[in-house]
């Protein structure tokens, strides 16, 4: 049975004027067939400071016990994802990653956007996650996204020797009466 796509984009590079390049991301699903691929993009992730604990094992574990997500593809390569577990009348994002070559395209908002599309569909009250301190495409991507402080977790993270905070961030998806 062929992957059920939800949408493609087309994203352009700026190259040396006035050349552009276009590049169809593919957002679609996650699925068991994922695991595999997916766990190595979070593997890789490590390296530039991403969580770590990712394996095969535990992303296929995720997925049996009722987490959800979504991939993005060019031309049938996963190039991210992006993982979200159920927890209560939340849903919280455990992991967002996009290879490092096929950054700044825009996969990570969109796959971002789809996962709260899909909480929000689901019910859930708000989408919870937590971001190294130092990572500021990511807090700034979860900025634009309208996602709010609400705690600090000291030395969460490790960079080598070093520890990093992690800030835990929040945001409504029911609107307030």
């Amino acid at each position: 049975m062929p992957d059920l796509i939800l949408f493609s984009v087309v994203s352009l590079r700026k190259l040396s004027p006035p050349f552009y390049q276009t590049t169809s991301i593919h957002i679609r699903v996650l699925s068991h067939e994922d695991s595999e691929a997916v766990a190595y993009l979070f593997e890789k992730s490590i390296e530039e400071g991403g969580a770590t604990g990712w394996d095969n094992n535990s992303v296929r574990d995720l997925i049996q016990t009722g987490g959800f997500g979504f991939v993005a593809e060019i031309r049938n390569t996963v190039i991210g994802a992006c993982i979200v577990l159920p927890a209560g009348e939340d849903a919280e994002i455990l992991n967002v990653a996009t290879d490092l070559n096929h950054r700044r395209l825009g996969a990570a908002y969109i796959l971002l956007r789809s996962a709260l599309s899909a909480a929000r569909s689901s019910g859930f009250n708000r989408m919870i996650l937590e971001v190294a301190d130092d990572n500021f495409a990511a807090k700034s991507l979860y900025n634009a996204f309208g996602f709010k402080k609400i705690g600090l977790r000291q030395a969460y993270y490790k960079r080598g020797t070093q520890a990093v905070d992690a800030q835990v961030l929040a945001l409504e998806l029911k609107p307030s009466l």
